[in-house]
């Protein structure tokens, strides 16, 4: 889930001890981190760009079993774009 809260700042140390457990979070927030160093901001991490620019996608994961004439007629992309 993309949450786009604060962002917070930890000190390099900090950061070398718990790394993974920072990335699993930035992963699933989208919140940055800015480690510091000496006490000034060194670094800042971001979480990586999804394929589908941020959004969520649905693909692949509903199923349908409409006859021809259930059909319903969904729109067209640029519709989805407005509803996203």
């Amino acid at each position: 889930m993309i949450n786009k809260g604060p962002v917070r700042e930890i000190t390099a140390e900090e950061f070398a001890a718990r790394c993974l457990e920072f990335i699993d979070e930035i992963r699933e927030t989208g919140n940055e981190l800015i480690v510091t160093r000496e006490g000034a901001p060194a670094v800042q991490v971001l979480p990586a760009a999804r394929p589908n620019g941020g959004r969520r996608s649905l693909a692949g994961t509903v199923k349908f079993n409409l006859t021809d004439e259930e059909f319903v007629h969904f729109g067209t992309e640029e519709e989805w774009e407005v509803l996203s």
